[in-house]
């Protein structure tokens, strides 16, 4: 208990850090080399902002950790091909991919985190989310949407470039991105590449 409240306090206390942050922006003009006067910033924190990266990093840490603790939890299942390496979760850039079994029990946890991952999310971005399921019951499916809110996603899609399928991928459906990193190489390859003496 005395640990759970002196994190409570450290969270409380990293919350007003940033919003110090955001909160507190001023600006001043350079004018033939010499600043000249401050104003503050009105609307906060803008997507440009070099601060923006920083705070996404550190909510994204704390986002999941949270995530992490799942694996202590009896209640939630793994994904089958995600059980051996106890794997909740992938972050890379600004997309989250989460992974559990499709029962409503492990979804409803992994969804206890929703209001966590909001900070990095803005509402227009996050109709853009949806989940894919794989060998459910319809009534389960149903109840999943309901849970997440998330639109359902359909077999095969492109991530990055690489083609998503629920089965075995044929070479036919990787041949496009084959081609293209073998072009890579080949220029690469070709390129006048000086030696060191």
């Amino acid at each position: 208990m005395k640990d759970n409240i002196l994190l409570l306090q450290e969270l409380l206390r990293y919350v007003r850090w940033i919003m110090t942050c955001i909160s507190t922006i001023s600006y001043s003009l350079s004018y033939n080399g010499s600043l000249h006067g401050f104003f503050e910033g009105k609307r906060g924190l803008r997507p440009g902002d070099p601060l923006s990266l920083y705070l996404f990093v550190h909510c994204l840490e704390y986002l999941c950790r949270g995530l992490g603790e799942l694996k202590n939890n009896m209640d939630f299942n793994f994904h089958p091909k995600c059980r051996g390496l106890n794997i909740t979760h992938l972050a890379f850039a600004d997309d989250l991919v989460l992974f559990s079994r499709g029962d409503i029990t492990s979804v409803s946890l992994l969804m206890q985190s929703k209001s966590l991952w909001r900070l990095f999310w803005a509402e227009n971005r996050f109709c853009q989310i949806k989940h894919f399921t794989v060998g459910i019951y319809s009534q389960d499916k149903e109840a999943i949407k309901g849970i997440t809110g998330f639109s359902q996603g359909s077999f095969p899609f492109r991530y990055l470039g690489i083609p998503i399928a629920d089965s075995r991928i044929f070479i036919a459906q990787i041949s496009l991105l084959i081609d293209k990193i073998s072009g890579y190489i080949s220029a690469w390859v070709s390129a006048d590449l000086s030696y060191a003496d």
